[in-house]
């Protein structure tokens, strides 16, 4: 990177396994979820940082200690709540380039870019995969995300409405026939009539790779290409 350049930055939601803090910069779990690892080596500033469920106790203890710290969050909250912190301090990078901010993530971390686009503006860009985009099609409702209490609400309330609050900005949401499936198409098409009505129906896109709970190479080069056009980015 020469003197003063700024770059594009990309920040990497892990999934929630063992090897959930290491697997980003290639060091265990799935080599083709070492996204931080391949995004610098496609020459992008990336931060990975550890959502709140995977310290001392593991998910229910944390969701525990956050309704006592916090009385009226929910996990969800805390997630999105950090989310923004992240580009906080991406912000105060000298080599970053703060008006192209993206996100990207599977499993756990996909759910946290649904969230993160949805309520914090910086985000430019995102890819979505195997979160399970739908609340009926993964594990929501449990207390470390938005809590048993969000069931009564389904399914006045679904999640293609916090698509449709991401609008116009880009987000590409990608199935493997797990979480996520052609199922999922039709919460993309329900966002699809506001980003229309904005001018932007390119702006969201649906993929199943159809490859499972992972990442394959095919998906995750389409991935990195959604974040490199929409981050006006020219990789190395």
């Amino acid at each position: 990177m020469k003197k003063g350049e700024r770059r594009p930055a990309v920040v990497v939601f892990h999934q929630s396994t063992k090897d959930t803090l290491l697997e980003p910069i290639g060091r265990g779990g799935k080599p083709e979820l070492a996204l931080a690892l391949d995004l610098v080596r496609r020459g992008y500033v990336t931060l990975s940082p550890e959502c709140y469920i995977m310290r001392s106790g593991g998910s229910p203890t944390q969701a525990d200690a956050l309704a006592r710290r916090r009385p009226g969050w929910t996990g969800l909250g805390k997630i999105t709540f950090d989310a923004s912190r992240a580009v906080d301090y991406l912000e105060s990078v000298p080599e970053v380039d703060k008006s192209r901010i993206g996100c990207i993530g599977h499993s756990l971390g996909a759910k946290e870019v649904l969230y993160a686009l949805a309520f914090e503006p910086r985000y430019r860009a995102g890819v979505f995969n195997e979160g399970g985009i739908g609340l009926r099609m993964s594990n929501w409702t449990e207390p470390w995300y938005l809590t048993p209490a969000m069931k009564e609400h389904i399914p006045a309330m679904e999640n293609h409405q916090v698509l449709a609050l991401i609008a116009p900005r880009p987000i590409l949401v990608m199935a493997g026939n797990r979480a996520d499936s052609d199922e999922s198409w039709t919460f993309v098409a329900e966002a699809r009539t506001v980003y229309k009505l904005l001018g932007a129906r390119d702006h969201i896109g649906f993929y199943n790779h159809k490859g499972g709970h992972t990442l394959p190479p095919e998906a995750r080069e389409l991935a990195f290409k959604w974040l490199d056009q929409w981050l006006e980015f020219e990789p190395k």
